[in-house]
C-alpha cells in the first residue's frame, strides 16, 4: 500500500496543514484495495464526509467533485481506482 496523502491537492489549510490529511489516507486504502463500482462510489461519498467533519464542507464538496471525476478506474493513472 502506498500513499501520498491528498494527491495532487492540499492535506490541509495553512494554518491546519494536515486537517483532512487522514480522510484523504483511508480513501487511498480503499483505492488502492479497489472493488465494484458502487464500493467506489461508497468510498468517495465517505471522503467528502470526513472532510465535511474536519470543518470544511466546502473543500469535502470540491473534493469528491475531483475523486469522482478523476479517480475512475479508465485512466490509467497511480491514483485510478484499483491500484493495488
Amino acid at each position: 500500500f502506498k500513499t501520498d496523502g491528498c494527491t495532487r491537492f492540499p492535506d490541509g489549510t495553512p494554518s491546519e496543514p494536515r486537517a483532512w490529511q487522514m480522510c484523504c489516507v483511508r480513501h487511498d486504502l480503499k483505492y488502492w484495495a479497489g472493488g465494484v463500482w458502487d464500493e467506489r462510489r461508497q468510498a468517495d461519498l465517505e471522503l467528502k464526509d470526513c472532510v465535511a467533519r474536519s470543518g470544511h464542507p466546502d473543500v469535502a464538496e470540491l473534493m469528491y467533485l475531483g475523486v469522482r471525476m478523476g479517480g475512475t478506474g479508465r485512466f490509467k493513472t497511480a491514483f485510478r481506482w484499483g491500484y493495488g
